[in-house]
């Protein structure tokens, strides 16, 4: 998906979710509700649950870093208000003595509910440190069909995730080489919600 090309939220959709992760204990938001931690029977259901087919509407591509700030905000003003974010500490797939942080932001239909302001403000908080390479897909779970993006891997905005000092990356040259210039990290890309439409908008 790229460009004005997007996907319309109709009212097929019940939930929208976004779920990053992360190994930073100090991202997890303070208003987020603890799910018991991840055992190895879980670890192994979710590894099978993950390789079913969904409808993809964002390709995974690890050279587009992704902004999602005011992406919370947008999903409530299209209906989706019922709003809560969760914590659960997770095992890594690739090394199952090792663990890493998952937070997940849910936004159900209805009138904005007492969590949405708290949410609205964890969201934007972690999203103005960080930029993500995602994905999307709409599929179905107990909750009805979702339409869900996933923080695949996470890109650090600033040195210490403390907004003061800004990262700074070595720029790429023409002949596709990092060049000794360095410049603050930018994003590719914005994800937004226009006109009822999961947009992912070029920045770059």
């Amino acid at each position: 998906m790229s460009g004005r090309n997007g996907t319309f939220i109709g009212a097929e959709i019940d939930v929208i979710m976004v779920q990053v992760s992360f190994s930073n204990a100090n991202l997890i938001p303070a208003c987020a509700y603890e799910l018991p931690a991840e055992r190895l029977i879980d670890h192994a259901a979710r590894m099978i649950n993950t390789s079913q087919t969904n409808n993809q509407v964002i390709d995974a591509d690890f050279n587009r870093l992704v902004c999602l700030e005011g992406f919370a905000r947008q999903a409530i003003d299209v209906g989706f208000g019922q709003a809560t974010v969760a914590h659960q500490q997770r095992i890594d797939k690739a090394r199952v003595d090792r663990t890493y942080h998952m937070v997940r932001f849910t936004f159900r239909r209805g009138a904005p509910g007492e969590f949405a302001v708290e949410t609205v403000e964890a969201f934007d908080h972690m999203a103005a440190l960080s930029f993500w390479h995602i994905r999307g897909y709409i599929g179905k779970n107990d909750r009805g069909t979702l339409l869900s993006i996933n923080g695949e891997a996470r890109e650090q905005r600033y040195e210490k995730d403390d907004l003061v000092l800004p990262r700074q990356v070595r720029t790429i040259g023409s002949d596709g080489r990092k060049t000794a210039e360095r410049q603050p990290i930018k994003a590719h890309a914005q994800l937004s919600i226009i006109d009822r439409t999961l947009i992912l908008e070029p920045l770059t």
